[in-house]
């Protein structure tokens, strides 16, 4: 699979820094080198099978390296194809590989001890590359897996331990959560709304997530981004039990990309409901009041400020 621009570009920067860090490995050779020839050619009378373990340690050094980054970008590869659940133990094990210390053996464990290490052997731009590769995997892990009866019970919870361990994580909220740059990606906040909700044991828990919808609908650079953010809030309002705040977003939505907001039917029939129905007493009750806000949304006068009155500021 042919990677993308944003993963050469990544790919090329960490070559540059392997490089840099090869010098050192060199320079520590060079050393072991000298004193495996003296070593050698004292006990055996010559240098060459110094030369040779030299050789050795430095193809080990490298190929280590090349699998780690493999590993990482396999993972990126089966999330874009739909594999999030095996992309996960990809993710993990790369972590695992780039840690400076033995990752933690459970996920109880503190946050200086995380299942997914301290990533002190990746540099900076691969860390980044890893912690939104492992946003995309938890946010794209079906819902389904969670609520299903007809699964393995195993898989209730597949993904909200790591979920709440990348929390935890103080490189992921340092390099994520508090960088300025991500701050205003649309397409990273809504991973991380989305993977709140999903991952949220009680709608108190979910309601954190409105932060970063509003946010991905401020800074919203697409009609889908826009759309997007305005539907995840409309379900949140009505979970709440705000059917007209969440009839003022979807009509918002259908006004970012006409015909957004599927029809009751349409809604029901697919698997985007499975997301929202724990939020509710029953799939009759969220399809009651799905049903409500569709009919507040169409009775609505035509150009009235909708998310203005349902307490957002204007889209910028």
């Amino acid at each position: 699979m042919e990677l993308s621009e944003e993963a050469k570009k990544l790919v090329q920067e960490e070559c540059k820094a392997v490089l840099e860090k090869d010098k050192e490995v060199l320079r520590e050779v060079a050393a072991y080198k000298w004193a495996a020839r003296i070593f050698f050619t004292l006990v055996l009378g010559g240098s060459i099978v110094g030369i040779f373990k030299a050789q050795d340690y430095i193809d080990d050094r490298i190929a280590k390296r090349t699998e780690n980054l493999e590993r990482l970008f396999l993972a990126k590869s089966l999330s874009d194809g739909g594999q999030a659940q095996d992309a996960l133990p990809e993710l993990i094990e790369f972590a695992r590989s780039v840690s400076s210390r033995a990752p933690a053996d459970n996920f109880e464990a503190s946050e200086g001890r995380s299942i997914y290490g301290d990533l002190g052997k990746a540099g900076p731009q691969i860390r980044t590359y890893f912690f939104l590769s492992l946003l995309d995997v938890l946010s794209a892990i079906p819902p389904n897996l969670a609520i299903s009866p007809n699964l393995d019970p195993e898989a209730s919870s597949f993904g909200r331990l790591e979920w709440d361990a990348l929390l935890k994580n103080t490189r992921f909220r340092i390099d994520i959560i508090n960088s300025q740059r991500w701050s205003t990606d649309p397409r990273v906040l809504n991973r991380l709304g989305l993977a709140t909700v999903k991952f949220a044991s009680s709608l108190q828990e979910a309601q954190s997530a409105k932060i970063y919808f509003q946010q991905q609908r401020r800074y919203a650079r697409t009609g889908d981004a826009m759309a997007a953010s305005l539907f995840d809030l409309a379900m949140l309002s009505l979970a709440e039990g705000d059917n007209s705040a969440a009839a003022n977003f979807l009509d918002d939505a259908n006004s970012a990309i006409p015909n957004w907001v599927k029809s009751v039917d349409e809604f029901f029939s697919g698997t985007d409901q499975l997301f929202w129905s724990k939020f509710f007493s029953s799939p009759t009750d969220f399809r009651a009041r799905y049903s409500d806000a569709l009919h507040l949304m169409k009775s609505r006068p035509p150009d009235s400020s909708s998310t203005t009155q349902a307490g957002l500021p204007p889209a910028r």
